[in-house]
């Protein structure tokens, strides 16, 4: 019992471990099921051996929330491991989707969640709770909510790459959720496009008539766990993500609406066979100039009409210059080059015909 470590009886036990010796080039798999338990004892033969495996266990109790535990890459050998499950009552829990994002906020998969609760009266702490993200970075996890210490980590790929500061959950969103983001941006296992055999694919590539970008794949040997379509611009400096859609299907079309999107947009596909790969990336230029040149459009801007008032000036004076600014100002505006704002140019414009209006007369 989570609250109180109190030893449960009849309780319900099963899993499915897949295991392998040395390089794991062959495994085997093994799933096991106990009814009314009071422990889940597991035996290697012959004890010399060291095998290791990676397992999904489920264990639950009548009045009880019910748990999983993960083993990834777990040794089995002749040294006994004292492994505690603990499971939470019904009425003390809280569902949680623990959110896992890497810097570019895009969900990072197959990331293991251990939940450590802390126990003030022996100053230690367990894990009482386990999960296991799936392709949207997410996964749910039962926890008493409000009252109760927690810490976090996060193990990928067999390291800890995030540790949350020991802290109580609270649910402020429905439903409830615990956001978390890891330093990890990369796509792990690329490799080149002519290292994948049986694939045919066309895109990402940007339909003008659907105004979408488009990405199809048909994997002829039907081994693929998804594609990918990846759809971001940056801004600031930041990846600002359109789409991240995915299929399981071995053969798909992937579209992403770009309705009120301008500016210069990139695109990658990918494919996954464990792991995945970067099939092909492309960038698209898309409506406005105004996004093209970003930050650097006001500055731009400010030399175009500086350029159009020095030639108004040389070929008609002082009143030849105001005419040009006036022209800038709307020209740069209308091009998309810069926002300047519609009141600025409105009263730059009242302005200027007002000195012209008074030089004539």
């Amino acid at each position: 019992d989570e609250e109180d470590k109190t030893q449960l009886n009849n309780w319900n036990f099963s899993g499915t471990f897949s295991y392998w010796l040395g390089s794991g080039e062959i495994k085997k798999i093994i799933s096991i099921q106990n009814l009314s338990i009071n422990s889940a004892p597991l035996c290697i033969s012959p004890s010399e051996l060291e095998i290791k495996t990676d397992a999904i266990i489920q264990y639950e109790k009548e009045e009880y929330v019910k748990r999983n535990y993960y083993f990834f890459e777990a040794k089995l050998n002749n040294q006994t491991q004292d492994i505690g499950l603990y499971l939470l009552k019904k009425a003390q829990a809280t569902a949680f989707i623990v959110q896992v994002r890497d810097k570019s906020q895009l969900p990072v998969a197959d990331t293991y969640i251990y939940i450590q609760r802390y126990y003030p009266g022996t100053n230690t702490y367990n894990v009482v709770s386990m999960g296991k993200t799936d392709e949207s970075g997410n996964t749910v996890v039962y926890l008493e909510a409000d009252t109760e210490d927690y810490r976090i980590q996060v193990v990928k790929n067999g390291e800890v790459v995030y540790t949350s500061p020991v802290q109580k959950v609270y649910c402020t969103t429905t439903p409830c959720t615990l956001p978390i983001s890891i330093e990890e941006g990369k796509v792990e296992g690329w490799k080149n496009f002519g290292d994948v055999a049986n694939l045919i694919y066309t895109g990402p590539y940007y339909d003008t008539d659907r105004n979408e970008i488009v990405y199809t794949y048909i994997d002829t040997s039907g081994t693929t766990s998804y594609g990918r379509l990846l759809v971001y611009r940056t801004l600031n400096n930041k990846k600002d993500v359109i789409c991240n859609i995915n299929s399981t299907s071995s053969a798909a079309t992937l579209s992403c609406p770009m309705d009120g999107i301008e500016g210069t947009v990139y695109a990658e596909g990918y494919l996954s066979r464990s792991p995945e790969i970067l099939v092909w990336a492309r960038q698209f230029v898309i409506n406005t100039i105004k996004q093209i040149f970003g930050n650097e459009g006001l500055f731009w801007g400010l030399i175009i009409i500086m350029v159009i008032v020095l030639a108004g000036s040389i070929v008609g004076g002082v009143g030849g210059g105001i005419v040009g600014m006036i022209g800038g100002l709307w020209g740069v505006q209308i091009l998309g080059i810069a926002s300047l704002g519609m009141i600025t140019i409105w009263g730059v414009t009242a302005i200027g015909v007002f000195i012209l209006w008074n030089m004539r007369r």
